[in-house]
């Protein structure tokens, strides 16, 4: 994702400079640069979401690794198989 939004972002730099100073662009290019544009803001968003939700994720999944890790490494001190008697 980081080389995408690296590769965009020079990408972006140099359209907008070639539509600034007057490129070879059709109204129909334009729009479609301007789209893309659009498009890759919203990845970026969702992206930087996702971020978020996947740290919190892994945290959880820490936790509960420690929790049971914690769970065995406590053995009992012995197994019964033998039911208890009633009386």
């Amino acid at each position: 994702i980081e080389r995408y939004v690296t590769t965009f972002a020079e990408w972006e730099a140099g359209w907008k400079v070639s539509v600034r100073g007057g490129g070879d662009f059709s109204a129909k290019e334009r729009d479609m640069g301007n789209r893309i544009a659009a498009q890759h803001s919203q990845v970026i968003r969702l992206v930087e979401g996702m971020r978020a939700e996947v740290d919190s994720s892994l945290k959880g999944l820490r936790q509960k690794g420690k929790g049971l890790k914690a769970y065995i490494d406590q053995l009992p001190q012995r197994i019964s198989t033998i039911r208890t008697r009633k009386g």
